[in-house]
């Protein structure tokens, strides 16, 4: 490698800007000295693609496509209720039960999803990297501290979803609500932690190849649902650039990644559009994709 030091910037689905960020990937206190030869971070050259075509910063927007979501989800409900509350005057009034299936469905998929991401990286990622180099410590005790809000929100979830009227339905979403946000202000600035110096590092101490084989273990644990999540937010072109980067044949695209967003857009999507219209739609010809 030629230079000390590797830049690269950071990307989000709806392009809001860009971060130039820079890392000493020579910095002593990421190498392994124990071992023999001591890996050094010499692989950056070879890394072609875009680092917002990594599969770890596209994991990411995916998780931060949700976030804003469930922040749009979270204000609309609790708008509906207190709507509610002022016509009728009381506290008896409650959601449509179609619109809490709808809430309680998005969010069980979002709990999945983060405890998905995480387990993929301390189960599958983290030890491949600290073959040869040290993370940094708090990439993996931040886990501790999010799954901990996480849960929480979990249960005000499960509260807001058995709940009898809308003064409980208001409590427990304002809970979920509290819960989620503090959940969120630990994951961000983690999220660009890992992107900022995780993902640097790995371009440095492993080559493309060796990458790919880890990508490829997380992809074959995706469910069809899964699948669609992550690349939902993303164009077809820039799904068939990550495909191509990570070795995936081009054929894969129709039948699988496709279908996968368009499931995706029928089973969950369309739940998050329901709720921000404010009834449900009986049409969903929209998921197709052309």
């Amino acid at each position: 490698m030629s230079e000390e030091k590797a830049e690269v910037k950071t990307h989000t689905p709806t392009g809001e800007g860009t971060d130039l960020f820079t890392v000493d990937v020579k910095d002593p206190r990421w190498l392994k000295t124990e071992l023999d030869p001591v890996p050094q971070p010499e692989h950056t050259d070879l890394w072609k693609n875009e680092v917002r075509l990594d599969g770890w910063m596209m994991a990411h927007d995916a998780l931060r496509t949700v976030q804003r979501e469930m922040g749009l989800l979270f204000h609309a409900s609790l708008q509906k209720l207190k709507d509610l509350h002022y016509v009728a005057g009381n506290d008896t009034p409650t959601l449509p039960s179609w619109w809490v299936s709808n809430l309680k469905t998005l969010w069980d998929t979002h709990h999945h999803d983060v405890h998905h991401h995480h387990g993929n990286e301390e189960d599958i990622f983290f030890p491949f990297l600290n073959t040869r180099f040290n993370l940094p410590p708090k990439m993996t005790s931040d886990h501790k501290s999010m799954v901990d809000l996480l849960e929480q929100t979990n249960t005000s979830m499960g509260s807001f979803a058995d709940a009898k009227n809308g003064a409980e339905q208001v409590s427990a979403l304002e809970a979920a609500q509290k819960t989620y946000t503090e959940m969120w202000d630990l994951m961000s600035p983690h999220l660009r932690e890992e992107e900022q110096v995780g993902l640097v590092l790995q371009r440095a101490f492993f080559t493309p190849a060796e990458v790919a084989k880890q990508t490829e273990v997380i992809m074959k644990g995706l469910t069809t649902l899964d699948t669609g999540g992550f690349f939902r937010c993303f164009t077809e072109a820039h799904v068939k650039e990550f495909m191509a980067a990570e070795g995936i044949p081009f054929f894969v695209w129709n039948i699988q990644f496709k279908g996968a967003i368009e499931t995706y857009n029928k089973e969950r999507h369309s739940l998050f559009i329901e709720i921000m219209s404010g009834k449900q739609w009986a049409d969903d010809s929209w998921c197709t994709i052309a």
